[in-house]
């Protein structure tokens, strides 16, 4: 998509994903939710449970716990594989000594603010949660609360696009003009389905997995936020919204 200043494309806010996007813990959702599957008779490997449970990757849970259900031949509900998914994921987290945003990020989010672009969260995660993590992460200080938009603040959670209509009404900025950071189709298409500008920033490297991706709507997909193409496709997006910025920001 061309970029044609002043025109609705041009960027003026940044949203990003919590978990997975900014914060790996993925690999504890998916092991908690292998574990709550087994548990009512759903036995799948990961590379199952990418194919067979459309939700797996971005969540919201309880549409990994109904699609779950779904494979089950027991009496079960989806109170019930919440409630032990959750457990399951406290008991990994717990035991987790340290946690750590994913390699290049704090650079990224320095540089996103240098350039005095407006930065949010939109997740589904539960309010509680999201700011223990963004405390044990070492990055509570670095959104603004108001900002921090979470499972709680909306009525629907993603793939609806209430999430990211509150981060763009919360950073006073039309959805066209907010660009969204997500790692999963499902939040690819909350931002999509909200009229916001799309990158993929994915935890999982498998072949076809960018193309999905693609599909859902991402503009870019970056394996890394070190991805020495990520600041120059995000500088091209927001070049007239504030020149003195951009014009350091080149310069570095």
């Amino acid at each position: 998509m061309e970029i044609v200043e002043g025109k609705a494309t041009l960027v003026k806010g940044v949203a990003f994903d919590l978990e997975g996007t900014i914060i790996d813990l993925e690999p504890l959702h998916h092991l908690a939710h292998l574990r709550a599957a087994a548990d009512v008779g759903v036995n799948l490997s990961w590379h199952e449970a990418i194919e067979r449970l459309p939700h797996f990757v971005g969540g919201p849970d309880e549409e990994v716990a109904a699609e779950i259900i779904m494979l089950s031949k027991n009496e079960t509900t989806v109170q019930k594989i919440l409630s032990t998914k959750r457990a399951y994921f406290r008991a990994l987290l717990d035991n987790k000594k340290d946690i750590e945003p994913r390699k290049g990020f704090r650079e990224f989010l320095d540089w996103v603010k240098s350039v005095g672009v407006s930065i949010s969260i939109g997740t589904v995660t539960e309010r509680d949660l999201a700011i223990q993590l963004l405390k044990l992460a070492n990055l509570e200080n670095e959104f603004l609360p108001h900002l921090i938009v979470s499972k709680e603040d909306v009525p629907k959670p993603k793939p609806s696009p209430d999430v990211y209509y509150e981060t763009a009404r919360r950073m006073n900025i039309n959805p066209k003009n907010q660009l969204v950071f997500e790692d999963s189709m499902v939040g690819l298409n909350s931002a999509r389905h909200a009229g916001c500008r799309l990158v993929a920033i994915p935890t999982i490297q498998l072949p076809n997995f960018s193309q999905l991706l693609y599909r859902a709507g991402a503009e870019q997909v970056f394996l890394s936020w070190e991805d020495e193409k990520l600041i120059p496709f995000v500088l091209q997006l927001i070049s007239a919204n504030s020149p003195r910025h951009l014009t350091r920001a080149r310069s570095n």
